[in-house]
């Protein structure tokens, strides 16, 4: 153990050195940008949409996900609020595309979310509200199976034609009955649930549901419901997208860069302020921690470890401000089920007594961010086990000695002999994949295993891993909300996103349960049935031990208005954004 810490120690150091040797002195943040025209609205009500926000009566309709904190928001009250300028953002990864319908990685939301609006949203301000977008208004039937919304007039799409209901009912049809070549991540998050979609008049669409769902309306305001027009095929969308949203797709070099300028038609007035944004894609972690000393770029919307960011304060001071968040989003491991030896749940078992995850949270923290235990869903929320429970599950006891002996013996049962070699297959972002990697590998050998770390890029990464072309494989399992529909949901049979490749045939009481919580909306009774899921998850090893992050966003202090939610996903269309004078 003492050399895994060393080692972590060593790749902790790397990066800070790294990211020192590449400073400048005279950073560069502000671009210029043009005089602020008159009026300029009030940036102390920074509301995102001019309507307000209604509260349909709900009563059976679970309350949402526990509110996350959230940190302050960066303006000064009262500050009037600059038009023009271009933000620069670093973006850690290359886009695979830019429809976030088909995807679920932040290199395609984060640049793409500017283009579009959804049904409802997430309020950027009190996350994890829920406010309207394109819908105005809406309401629900008595027994919940029934939801009205009622559109918007007058809302034009970037190529002129205006938004209708159907244009909404297309993207939501495609989500839950996805035609060839159309790969819909949350397909079983959503199809159960929607009965059908009807369109009364063009500024009307009527969902109804085959039960009552608590988590309805968080999936109906997710971030990657995004509206194209309803003419527009799929695959042009994946490459330049139109939407209704407050900036235009400008431009898309992959593996370099994406670049959206101001909608001038935005239906929301005064909307945006920032004339453009510029997403430049910086794969390495040095480089974007360098790319933000120097002012090349203002911002990274997903995460800088506690090290790096420590860094950029001690060479920035006040120009910079940090939010630090928690993070609904796992970095785990798949073990491919339908390949032996990890079809024996002996196998996999094994793999998941052999890690010590109290010692993992200790040595990955400081060097990456990731802490709290990687239980399915987030720990620490309302749904999760508790630490006491945790430890009562398979895998998961507390004495780490008796868990890696345990580990030995399940091999030694599966004929798994002393040295077999497997592949480990891996993201191209360092952080925090590459450590969390490098602390499996050393804990698999000392149960007399041998990991070969294989590192792709991000499109090979995500093909092999829905393909199931891989003997191990780490994910994550990340999203704009904590609710069990969707975090449990993404790893079911039929998802695409179930990387482990387990059947509802071989283990039909995780599907009983999963279907159960879903359908329950009495509040204590579902959180019983949620818990006891995330154990039958353990006790046949459908996934390996993973983290949970923590986040921190650092930004130059000339970005404002901006708050950071506790993932990396919403709060990304950036309508209400501005650049300050330095």
């Amino acid at each position: 153990m003492h050399r895994v810490h060393r080692l972590l120690l060593i790749v902790g150091l790397v990066f800070l050195l790294t990211a020192v040797g590449c400073a400048r002195a005279a950073p560069t943040p502000t671009p210029t940008p043009p005089p602020p025209p008159t009026p300029t609205p009030r940036p102390a009500t920074p509301t995102p949409a001019p309507v307000a926000t209604p509260t349909p009566t709900l009563p059976m309709v679970l309350p949402t996900p526990t509110p996350l904190p959230t940190p302050r928001p960066t303006p000064t009250p009262g500050e009037a609020a600059r038009y023009g300028g271009t933000l620069l953002v670093a973006l850690p990864a290359n886009p695979p595309h830019l429809d976030p319908r088909q995807e679920t990685t932040f290199a395609t939301i984060q640049p793409a979310a500017p283009v579009f609006n959804t049904l409802l949203q997430l309020d950027p301000f009190q996350y994890p509200r829920i406010i309207p977008d394109l819908a105005e208004r809406w309401e629900s039937s008595p027994d919940g199976t029934t939801f009205t919304f009622y559109l918007r007039r007058g809302v034009k799409f970037h190529n002129g034609k205006e938004l209708t209901s159907e244009d909404i009912k297309d993207t939501f049809d495609k989500v839950i009955n996805p035609p060839s070549g159309f790969l819909s991540p949350r397909l079983t998050v959503y199809k159960p649930v929607i009965k059908e979609i009807a369109t009364p008049d063009p500024y009307t669409i009527v969902f109804r549901l085959n039960y009552p769902s608590g988590s309805f309306l968080l999936n109906i305001a997710s971030p990657w419901n995004t509206i194209p027009p309803k003419e527009q095929p799929p695959a042009d969308t994946r490459l330049k997208p139109i939407g209704t949203g407050p900036f235009i797709f400008e431009r898309f070099i992959p593996g370099q860069l994406v670049e959206v300028k101001k909608n001038p038609n935005y239906f929301i007035p005064g909307r945006p302020y920032l004339d453009s944004i510029r997403y430049l894609v910086i794969v390495d972690l040095a480089a974007r921690a360098a790319a933000i000393r120097t002012g090349r770029a203002h911002i990274e919307f997903r995460d800088m470890p506690p090290t790096v960011k420590d860094d950029i304060v001690r060479s920035l001071g006040d120009r910079v401000v940090v939010q630090e968040t928690d993070w609904s989003c796992l970095w785990d491991t798949a073990a491919q089920t339908q390949r032996a030896p990890f079809s024996d749940k002996r196998v996999r078992l094994a793999l998941n007594y052999a890690i010590d995850h109290r010692l993992g949270a200790q040595v990955l923290y400081p060097i990456t961010g990731l802490r709290p235990p990687g239980t399915m869903i987030r720990f620490g929320s309302e749904w999760s086990p508790t630490w006491e429970e945790l430890e009562k599950f398979p895998s998961w006891e507390p004495d780490a000695a008796a868990r890696k002996e345990r580990a030995r013996q399940l091999l030694r049962e599966a004929g798994v002999p002393e040295g077999f070699t497997f592949e480990l297959k891996n993201r191209d972002i360092p952080n925090p994949y590459h450590d969390y990697a490098n602390f499996l590998i050393d804990q698999w050998r000392q149960v007399g295993l041998v990991a070969r770390h294989r590192i792709l890029e991000t499109t090979p990464h995500r093909t092999d891993a829905r393909t199931g072309n891989f003997d191990l494989i780490i994910i994550f399992n990340c999203d704009a909300y904590d609710d069990p529909d969707r975090f449990y949901g993404a790893r079911m049979p039929g998802s695409p996103d179930n990387y482990s490749f387990w059947t509802a045939e071989a283990f039909p009481d995780v599907v009983e349960l999963f279907d159960r919580q879903s359908r329950t909306l009495d509040y204590t009774e579902r959180v019983k049935l949620v818990k006891a899921l995330e154990q039958k998850f353990w006790e046949h090893a459908l996934y390996i031990k993973g983290y949970w992050g923590t986040r921190r966003v650092v930004h130059w202090k000339t970005v404002r208005n901006y708050i950071a939610p506790p993932n990396h996903y919403s709060n990304q269309r950036l309508q209400d954004v501005w650049l300050a004078a330095d």
